[in-house]
């Protein structure tokens, strides 16, 4: 078993702030870490490895729904100059 820190999924093409991932695991949305002390840990290489994989297999799964265009704002000239 390979373990990766977190300061290392770069290399798999995760680019994810620590604040991102953190809510992401808080979400089960990203594979939970193993911790190697209180203040560090790491992620099982097969984990991240499945993880990645599962977005390319299924990206419309992954993606937000799209929103739709918001309508420019209307000002009223007569009520600006009041």
């Amino acid at each position: 078993m390979t373990l990766i820190p977190l300061d290392k999924l770069p290399s798999k093409g995760i680019n994810y702030s620590r604040n991102y991932i953190d809510k992401l695991i808080k979400d089960d949305r990203f594979p939970k870490p193993v911790f190697l002390s209180p203040r560090r840990r790491a992620f099982i290489e097969a984990d991240i490895d499945a993880w990645v994989q599962a977005r390319v297999d299924q990206p419309d799964l992954h993606r937000p729904p799209p929103q739709e265009p918001k309508e420019p704002k209307r000002v009223d000239h007569d009520e600006v100059a009041a």
